[in-house]
């Protein structure tokens, strides 16, 4: 029971994972954004993303990339968990 949730959790992080790609190339083609899907994503991922909103250096907003590092550690350390709990 514990390996499906944890299986779960770490296909929800994948999901949410594509989410965040997807919302940052429509972030560079602005018409993209204003459709239903783009507002769809947009208001899915910014909550999450608003946690990185700081990490900024010479104009260049890294939110995106530290928020998918932390999804990735995230997703690698239940992976270790599940690889754990089935052995």
């Amino acid at each position: 029971m514990l390996a499906f949730i944890i299986g779960f959790f770490v296909k929800i992080i994948e999901v949410y994972m594509v989410m965040i790609i997807i919302n940052v190339i429509l972030s560079w083609f602005p018409k993209l954004s204003d459709n239903l899907f783009g507002r769809f994503i947009t208001k899915l991922t910014n909550p999450y993303l608003s946690k990185f909103k700081k990490m900024t250096f010479a104009g260049f907003d890294f939110a995106s990339l530290v928020a998918f590092i932390v999804l990735i550690v995230l997703e690698t350390g239940l992976a270790v968990i599940l690889g754990a709990v089935n052995n």
